[in-house]
């Protein structure tokens, strides 16, 4: 696969194009709502994964690296 390719380092024409080629933007959508799933289902498998010695999941360290929560 190549690199990312940013919205900045495109040309408009291109922007433009992609926001009005239904095609484009479906293909689009579909991809990102792949990729999403793909995370998610990491995210759940790494919850519902026994921790061995009682360890704190990566998600919890992540989470609670990212600052203090307003519950």
């Amino acid at each position: 696969m190549g690199g990312t390719v940013t919205s900045s380092s495109m040309p408009p024409e291109l922007d433009a194009l992609i926001e009005t080629d239904s095609k484009i933007l479906d293909q689009v959508r579909k991809d990102l709502s792949q990729e999403y799933i793909l995370f998610m289902s990491r995210v759940m498998k790494e919850r519902l994964a026994p921790q061995a010695g009682g360890s704190t999941p990566a998600f919890d360290r992540m989470r609670k690296a990212s600052g203090p929560t307003t519950s």
